[in-house]
């Protein structure tokens, strides 16, 4: 919705004529890049599984992947539906516990956010000197690095307590039940958290952080190579701060797959090089048929495989929090 109402109010028409200038070959290159992406992202889950007992193909990891992308793209969860999703086909396919792949989801978040952030704080402060940004762009970025500190407090602290005697004692029952749920909640999360440092060695570590950099890296040159082929002239810094920005915001829980927040907040930081609200919808527009509408359709290809194929139910995941 908040998509459509960006395009109709920007001018559809202008819009379209702006994208039919884009030559196909380049779109199709434009897609291939992206399957590399994806797959670097795959190959990630797929090497920190493949020390485990349980064996499973790079094909079956890049198509679980693939489900839990399509089930983070139409939820406005902000990343946390397409991770649940991912965990419990994970668990699924390899006959882990919930408290085991968990583990290796938090590994990735942290392999994953680390080089994110990094390059984000980076252009934010580039972008701060010389440009003005939208608030809710440094508001996103504050939240994401609180949330990256609460992950590096459970991975790192030794042990997370939270004893609800020590808070309530004559209390009403249903006070203890909650509190005793959340209590079930925090342990289990810190079991998890615990078990991250097993998983990975520093070697193993560096190599991932590599393709992390390489694929958060790979985002603006898209953007840059896409506003290049509509003809506009745009630096790359300006490509860099536009997406990275885009995707700060686009974190928000607002509409699934962050769609219109992204596109928005990309064609306003385009004005910044002197680029019509409209070209920079357009630009936005076009990025975003390699980096979301395409993976929409693969990952939905992959989601009915899955669902054939082995039967799972993607959209009827239980309680995590039981270890079994």
């Amino acid at each position: 919705m908040i998509l459509v109402s960006l395009t109709l109010l920007t001018g559809i028409d202008e819009i379209m004529m702006i994208v039919r200038s884009i030559d196909p070959l380049f779109l199709m290159g434009l897609f291939l890049l992206q399957i590399f992406t994806l797959s670097m992202v795959s190959y990630q889950w797929y090497f920190m599984f493949k020390n485990t007992e349980n064996e499973i193909s790079f094909h079956e990891v890049f198509t679980i992947h693939m489900a839990g992308k399509f089930v983070e793209s139409v939820t406005p969860s902000s990343k946390f539906g397409g991770e649940t999703a991912k965990v419990y086909l994970f668990k699924k396919k390899m006959g882990k516990t919930y408290q085991n792949m968990v583990s290796y989801l938090l590994a990735h978040k942290f392999i994953s956010l680390l080089p994110f952030l990094v390059l984000s704080l980076i252009f934010l402060v580039i972008a701060s000197i010389r440009f003005y940004l939208p608030s809710v762009v440094y508001l996103s970025f504050s939240m994401l690095i609180f949330l990256f500190i609460s992950l590096l407090i459970l991975i790192y602290w030794k042990k997370v307590r939270f004893d609800s005697e020590d808070i309530i004692s004559d209390e009403r029952k249903v006070l203890l039940i909650i509190l005793n749920k959340l209590k079930k909640g925090i342990e289990f999360i810190s079991r998890s958290a615990n078990d991250v440092k097993k998983i990975l060695s520093r070697s193993d570590r560096n190599k991932l952080f590599a393709i992390s950099f390489l694929v958060w890296i790979l985002y603006p040159v898209k953007v840059y190579l896409v506003a290049t082929a509509l003809g506009f002239e745009v630096g790359l810094i300006i490509s860099i701060i536009a997406t990275y920005s885009a995707y700060l915001v686009s974190m928000l829980p607002v509409s699934p797959g962050g769609l219109g927040t992204f596109e928005g907040t990309m064609a306003t930081v385009f004005m910044i090089s002197e680029l019509s609200f409209t070209e920079g919808m357009a630009i936005a527009l076009l990025a975003r048929s390699a980096t979301f509408l395409f993976p929409l359709i693969l990952s939905a290809v992959c989601t009915t495989y899955l669902v054939k194929m082995d039967g799972l139910k993607i959209f009827s995941i239980g309680d995590p929090v039981d270890s079994h």
